[in-house]
């Protein structure tokens, strides 16, 4: 008797682990992908401001040899400005809060230039193409006031 009760409290015990295995172990956010030219250097992901001035970092993670990384958060993001950066060169992400998983792709030079291939979040990519073409001076402030019409997320005005 005693040994069945063992055997029933180790399945139960396995069950209820098996969920914490599967996929990302985060009930937040989880931004992974690949930067193929940022191996062995540390990401990280912020929270930038729309009242203050103090960028709040949000997870950070090393990257690795391959240029793989994943970077999860502990709870869900609240609708907001985000950015993932390596070094010097960032992407922006405009997120609504419910997003769970974002994928990104690239190099570093496409995190300036709008050429990241973002994953997860129309609206993110969205405005990195738009950024993209303000940094390389393809447009200019009059187009993108005529853009921004075109996003569902009003902070991506900002």
């Amino acid at each position: 008797m005693i040994n069945r009760l063992v055997y029933i409290f180790l399945g139960v015990g396995i069950l209820l682990g098996l969920p914490q295995c599967a996929g990302t172990s985060s009930k937040g956010l989880t931004v992974k992908g690949k930067v193929t030219d940022a191996s062995n250097l540390r990401i990280f992901f912020d929270r930038l401001p729309i009242a203050s001035q103090k960028i709040e970092v949000m997870a950070q993670s090393d990257i690795g040899t391959n240029g793989k990384f994943a970077i999860s958060t502990e709870n869900p993001v609240e609708a907001g400005i985000y950015r993932v950066r390596v070094g010097g060169h960032n992407v922006m992400l405009v997120l609504d809060g419910s997003e769970r998983v974002i994928e990104l792709t690239g190099t570093m030079g496409d995190m300036d230039n709008g050429s990241m291939v973002i994953k997860g979040s129309e609206e993110s990519a969205k405005a990195s193409v738009l950024t993209g073409k303000l940094n390389n001076k393809e447009i200019g402030i009059a187009d993108i006031r005529k853009e921004i019409g075109n996003f569902d997320n009003p902070l991506t005005s900002l």
